[in-house]
């Protein structure tokens, strides 16, 4: 009953970034960047609708280490996720936790080891310990 209880806590604290809707963008997001093998930084907005499902609306390709995005953030957004590759830090940078700030929304950081998250008050935490993101990633075969 007690991990019940904090599990549900637990999933509180991050709301939708913690569903299993976001999870599986996740996956997708870190998919599309081979997996962390890349240098290409991978980004999208996951967006709530109105059925609470979360979908992810991809951005161009970034470039080696850096992704950018120039236009309107779209309606229901619920914030920004974007991977780093594998050789690069698992948290949120700096600019990661000041674009938090600045737009007011969450910014997702995805790799291949654990989901971490800047929030706009400046916070970062994981959305995920780093064992069940592993078991979650592989492959149905394997579990």
């Amino acid at each position: 009953m007690l991990f019940v209880l904090l599990v549900a806590l637990d999933q509180l604290s991050c709301g939708p970034l913690c569903s299993a809707d976001a999870f599986t963008q996740y996956s997708a997001l870190l998919a599309r960047a081979q997996f962390g093998n890349s240098r290409v930084e991978e980004a999208a907005f996951l967006v709530q609708d109105s059925d609470g499902h979360l979908h992810a609306i991809e951005w161009r390709s970034g470039e080696a280490d850096r992704v950018s995005y120039s236009g309107l953030r779209p309606d229901h957004c619920i914030g920004i996720m974007h991977t780093h590759p594998s050789f690069a830090d698992t948290q949120p940078s700096r600019g990661d936790r000041d674009e938090a700030r600045r737009v007011g929304l969450p910014f997702v950081v995805v790799t291949r080891v654990i989901v971490t998250v800047a929030w706009p008050d400046g916070t970062v935490s994981s959305l995920i310990d780093r064992a069940r993101w592993a078991a979650m990633r592989r492959p149905a075969s394997h579990r």
